[in-house]
């Protein structure tokens, strides 16, 4: 469930969305909220994270990479196969939001949309039972002002922890 809503669902509604995107005069933006924990190093197998980091990714190759995944769940060998240990389903459809929003904001850079991703960071929500740093007011102050930034200022393909871009999380 945790896939389909927080991959499946969001490119669904993205993919649904880009025609009215295209028809704007003005700079679009898709901000998709994701997690350092779907950074592509916590997937531990070489030849899956290779590919997630590959320049030549593609769509079809992600529905892959989560097929595998939800294989991988349905025979007890996750672990095995090097799947992200913390969090794992939620882990997993990070990663694959963060690829997916790499190869959008390639694929839509040039149309005048700006694709990115932020990780509003450890919050206060029901997922960790009231536990974390920041409030969800202090996360929404980022997707907020990225949101605003205005078009010159405006990147896209980035990863954003907190207000500033996470250098070595690129999209």
């Amino acid at each position: 469930m945790v896939v389909k809503t927080n991959f499946y669902g969001t490119k669904l509604l993205t993919e649904a969305l880009v025609p009215l995107f295209r028809c704007s005069t003005s700079t679009s933006r898709i901000l998709n909220i994701s997690s350092r924990l779907g950074s592509f190093n916590k997937v531990k197998n070489p030849g899956v994270r290779e590919m997630l980091q590959s320049e030549d990714l593609t769509i079809d190759q992600i529905d892959a990479v989560v097929g595998k995944f939800l294989e991988n769940v349905r025979s007890g060998t996750w672990k095995e196969a090097g799947w992200p240990e913390v969090w794992t389903d939620y882990a997993v459809s990070k990663v694959a939001l963060n690829a997916y929003s790499k190869i959008l904001a390639k694929r839509l850079q040039q149309k005048g949309i700006s694709v990115n991703c932020f990780c509003p960071g450890f919050t206060q929500t029901s997922m960790t039972r009231g536990k974390g740093s920041r409030t969800a007011d202090e996360a929404a102050q980022v997707g907020v002002w990225l949101a605003l930034l205005p078009p010159e200022n405006l990147p896209t393909g980035q990863f954003f922890a907190g207000s500033k871009p996470v250098i070595s999380a690129k999209l």
